[in-house]
């Protein structure tokens, strides 16, 4: 991101040049049940979360591999949503708590991830207005999205503490 300033009264412009962080950070504390809490922290654009669900411990390793496909899917693209759940329609996602989608930008080789976070959860009595959400989206590179994918199955095997999605954009 550059920034363009006035150094004086003369009229010179000083440029600044920022680098930005751009990540999405997961961790997982599995449960003896095959489940886990995810933990999704993700900074983008100036903007950031962070999120949490429950999550079968199969479906997030399925994630991961889905996020191996080239192309990636447009019509299923790789994606898991965590939160509560329906008691009367089995699969009826209600609230979302945590979101995280995978797909393909342009014909360059971008990809992007769209996070969406939402917390604190919501109880039959809360206000809706009172719960804080966001939706961010990542940009990065296919190659940095199977590095991701390698992470996230090194953290399900409990070597890795975190696993990271780096932000990368495309000429």
């Amino acid at each position: 991101m550059k920034t363009r300033r006035p150094v004086n009264s003369d009229v010179r412009w000083l440029t600044l040049t920022m680098e930005v962080d751009e990540y999405l950070r997961l961790k997982v504390d599995p449960s003896s049940d095959g489940t886990g809490k995810l933990t999704a922290t993700i900074a983008a654009g100036g903007f950031a979360a962070s999120g949490e669900a429950y999550f079968n411990l199969r479906s997030l390793a399925e994630f991961s591999q889905q996020l191996r496909a080239f192309p990636l899917s447009e019509s299923d693209p790789p994606h898991i949503e965590g939160g509560f759940w329906s008691k009367e329609k089995r699969g009826v996602i209600e609230q979302v708590h945590l979101s995280i989608r995978a797909y393909q930008i342009g014909s360059k080789g971008q990809v992007g991830v769209r996070v969406t976070c939402a917390d604190p959860p919501l109880w039959p009595n809360d206000r809706k207005e009172s719960q804080n959400s966001a939706t961010i989206e990542l940009m990065s590179s296919y190659s940095a999205l199977a590095r991701f994918a390698n992470e996230i199955d090194l953290l399900l095997e409990s070597k890795l503490e975190e696993a990271v999605f780096r932000g990368e954009r495309l000429p």
